[in-house]
């Protein structure tokens, strides 16, 4: 299918509760995907995170199709020794003591959104709540992802320097939220 079709199937079958491109994506290898007519792309956002160590990683494969094997999906229900295992590695190679996983980026920006708030309390007392997001980043669906303050300024520079004077805002602000965009190659 060309890239018309699959958007005529996709309008039929598929709610639209967010934007699109106008990109069908077909396949990728690395930072590079390709969509079906060809042309390629490099994906600065990591397929928005979830392609961390590329698209069709050779180790990436053989681990998950090696679990696919064992146990496809373990419900954080029950304890899982692969997950334990991770969740002991992630903690010797960072400067933290418990990890969280999550399914989704929302999920895990969720998480952060409610611990930098926490922290935030802790710290600085139950006024300095505000996270605020650069114009047209997005960070998840969920009602606390959707709840974050945009600034109205599109550079990371010109925050810094909006930010560096206190004013009743700031005063608020307890963390900021960052994202990336993908470029075409």
């Amino acid at each position: 299918m060309n890239t018309e079709q699959i958007k005529n199937l996709d309008n039929e079958n598929i709610m639209h509760t967010y934007g699109r491109y106008n990109v069908a994506l077909n396949k990728g290898q690395g930072a590079t995907v390709t969509d079906v007519e060809g042309k390629e792309y490099i994906d600065t956002a990591s397929g928005i995170g979830v392609n961390s160590v590329g698209y069709c990683n050779d180790g990436w494969i053989n681990a998950v199709t090696d679990q696919l094997h064992k146990l496809q999906h373990g419900s954080n229900y029950y304890y899982n020794e692969v997950v334990s295992t991770l969740a002991e590695k992630l903690c010797s190679v960072t400067p933290f003591d418990k990890v969280f996983f999550g399914n989704s980026g929302a999920e895990a920006n969720e998480c952060a959104i409610k611990l930098a708030r926490k922290y935030s309390f802790d710290k600085y007392g139950k006024e300095r709540t505000t996270i605020i997001t650069l114009k047209n980043s997005f960070h998840g669906r969920t009602i606390t992802t959707l709840s974050v303050r945009t600034y109205s300024i599109t550079t990371f520079s010109r925050l810094h320097r909006d930010l560096s004077t206190p004013k009743p805002v700031t005063l608020r602000i307890c963390s900021i939220m960052w994202m990336t965009q993908s470029a075409q190659l």
